[in-house]
């Protein structure tokens, strides 16, 4: 009976995965972990380059359902100005982190309340989400990636589970 209904179950479950992205259940908030955009190659802390400007532009309708209350960004020009369009949009102030303190970021995430975003790098994202989450689930990212956008659910209880996205999945 069960390797019959094996198929059935698993399209079910794929279907409810993906048809709750962005939507934090009702006892879940949800923390948006987002690689900053494209950048400029030529400088110590390089501005966003023209994709990655278009990339942050993008970035705003795909947040601005998701009822976010806060905004966190490491302190470097390309991760300030890929979330700035929409912090500026809906008036909020960025909460800026320190890269080398995964614990205390995490800690301070873990403390709110609301659903927050976090702009980080291509060697950090990975090390806030599996201190989120609680174990090893994810690598570093790829230098060229700037394609994902993953969300860390929290439940009252503690509970987490993690969601993958693409900026071209909302397009």
């Amino acid at each position: 009976m069960f390797k019959k209904c094996l198929p059935f179950l698993l399209i079910l479950s794929l279907y409810l995965n993906f048809s709750v992205f962005g939507q934090a259940q009702e006892d879940e908030r949800a923390i948006f972990i987002i690689r900053h955009g494209e950048k400029l190659a030529d400088k110590n802390d390089p501005a966003l380059s023209p994709e990655g400007e278009a990339r942050a532009e993008r970035l705003k309708p795909i947040l601005n359902d998701k009822d976010i209350n806060k905004v966190y960004s490491s302190d470097t020009k390309r991760t300030r100005n890929t979330i700035m369009p929409f912090a500026d949009e809906r008036g909020l102030g960025i909460q800026l982190y320190d890269t080398n303190k995964h614990g205390e970021v995490v800690a301070k995430l873990q403390e709110e309340t609301d659903n927050v975003v976090v702009i980080g790098h291509s060697n950090t994202i990975h090390h806030l989400v599996n201190l989120l989450v609680g174990h090893e689930i994810m690598e570093e990212l790829d230098e060229s990636d700037y394609e994902n956008i993953f969300v860390v659910y929290i439940t009252d209880q503690g509970a987490t589970r993690l969601d993958s996205k693409k900026f071209s999945d909302f397009e």
